[in-house]
């Protein structure tokens, strides 16, 4: 009777390390998704702090005309010499 009692006790340990087995293997899923997750919010926190930057940068740059104001320096009439 002892051989068998063996037996059964290896069948509940080799159950017990199948359900450790699927438990590891569920924390390891759950640690990547967790890896996963901590790699969105840095690439979020990255841009959300160039996107401040370039706000603050854009407030404290002085106001520009329009894009399509050209300016012909060489245009006729606008002589500032004084030798005339």
């Amino acid at each position: 009777m002892e051989v068998e009692e063996l037996r059964i006790e290896a069948r509940r340990r080799d159950s017990e390390m199948d359900e450790m087995r699927r438990e590891l293997e569920q924390l390891r899923k759950r640690e990547s998704e967790m890896d996963d997750i901590h790699r969105q919010m840095l690439q979020i926190s990255t841009f959300m702090t160039q996107f401040q930057t370039s706000q603050r940068f854009a407030a404290s740059a002085p106001p520009r005309g329009p894009e399509n104001d050209h300016v012909d320096t060489y245009a006729e009439g606008d002589d500032y010499d004084d030798d005339d």
